[in-house]
């Protein structure tokens, strides 16, 4: 090993943390601005996870650090293809519009589970359907594989 190499490697390494670095704090950024339907923030106990996933190229569409008084008491990510489609079976919006209608809901609040058990059982009875997966479905895992 000549005598500048040494250097030279603790250099380049030098370099790749600070580019690693400013990556993370431009996507820490991005991440900040996002809020969910009420307005509200990602959570800080889930921020540092939602910012690494995003920045190995995985889509985050959800998370939760954890309540242990409410909803699910464990932290969590839901991760997404960045265009997979709102409807992932064969009569999955029918299903969802009825259960809608029979909360006296907009269609909107059940997908967003603003009424979690009207979200439950739509999912419920869509997953009971047996229903083929919808052509733009297959069409996006086929990209994915």
């Amino acid at each position: 090993m000549e005598p500048g190499e040494l250097h030279s490697q603790e250099e380049d390494a030098a370099a790749q943390r600070f580019e690693k670095e400013q990556a993370w704090q431009l996507k820490e950024r991005e991440i900040e601005a996002v809020t969910d339907r009420l307005g509200f923030p990602i959570e800080p106990g889930i921020k540092d996870v939602v910012v690494g996933l995003n920045l190995l190229g995985l889509n985050t569409t959800q998370s939760c650090e954890g309540h242990p008084d409410r909803g699910m008491g464990a932290p969590w990510v839901e991760v997404a293809a960045p265009d997979e489609p709102v409807w992932r079976f064969a009569g999955q919006k029918e299903i969802f519009q009825n259960v809608a209608d029979k909360y006296g809901v907009d269609l909107e609040a059940v997908l967003r589970a603003d009424n979690e058990d009207a979200w439950k059982e739509a999912w419920n009875l869509t997953i009971n359907n047996d229903a083929d997966p919808t052509p733009d479905y297959l069409a996006g895992r086929k990209k994915i594989s």
